[in-house]
């Protein structure tokens, strides 16, 4: 949030009410203050000094995702990257990320 001028390559500020309560929700809803168990387990996999600032970068998600071959995800148009999760988790707008629950794009169900 603090160099929003540069997200990513694109310019990505806001006005200052809107950065406020974004960081304020954020803050709130932090991993390290959720009472989930997914939550809890992300926290675990991070170093003290560490701070992935991609989704895909967290060690716990790529511990989940290590089975899944590359040509499934990165190698895989319709999904690209770890951090396109609704392509392959088909409950993930409700917070389910269950195994059970994962479809790959022209992988069909997933089954470890």
């Amino acid at each position: 949030m603090g160099n929003l001028s540069d997200h990513f390559g694109d310019n990505a500020e806001l006005t200052v009410e809107d950065q406020k309560m974004i960081s304020a929700y954020l803050m709130e809803n932090a991993a390290d203050r959720s009472k989930h168990k997914r939550s809890a387990r992300i926290v675990r996999s991070l170093k003290q000094t560490e701070t992935p600032i991609r989704i895909s970068e967290l060690p716990y998600i790529v511990r989940q995702h290590d089975e899944i071959p590359a040509r499934l995800i990165k190698g895989n148009p319709e999904v690209g990257s770890l951090s396109n999760c609704s392509t392959c988790h088909t409950k993930a707008e409700k917070g389910i990320y269950e195994e059970n629950t994962v479809r790959i794009p022209g992988g069909g169900k997933w089954d470890d």
